[in-house]
C-alpha cells in the first residue's frame, strides 16, 4: 500500500481479515469434532489455558480438559454438580 497498488492491498486485509474471522470460528467447532469434544468446552479450555499459561497453555488446555474428562469418566473422581448433599454424612 505505501508504493502504490493501494485497491490490492485493501483487498488483501480484507481477505485477511475475513479468513481470521472464519478460522476462529470454525476451528475450535472441527477441533472438537475430530477428538470428541464440544466446542464450548474446546474453546473455554484454550481459553483459560491462554489466560493462565500463555501461548503453550493455549495448545495444552484442551489436552487438561481431555485428561480431566477421561479420568472422571473412569471414575478416578465423582463430581456432584447438582448440589444434592443428600449423600455427604452428617456432621455431629
Amino acid at each position: 500500500m505505501v508504493l502504490g497498488g493501494t485497491n490490492t492491498g485493501l483487498q488483501l486485509m480484507i481477505l485477511a481479515a475475513v479468513l481470521l474471522i472464519v478460522r476462529r470460528i470454525i476451528e475450535p467447532k472441527v477441533l472438537g469434532d475430530s477428538i470428541g469434544l464440544a466446542a464450548l468446552p474446546t474453546v473455554l479450555s484454550m481459553y483459560f489455558g491462554y489466560v493462565f499459561f500463555g501461548v503453550m497453555g493455549l495448545i495444552l488446555g484442551p489436552f487438561v480438559y481431555i485428561a480431566i474428562r477421561s479420568a472422571k469418566e473412569a471414575g478416578l473422581f465423582e463430581l456432584n454438580m447438582t448440589g444434592d448433599l443428600s449423600n455427604q454424612p452428617l456432621k455431629k
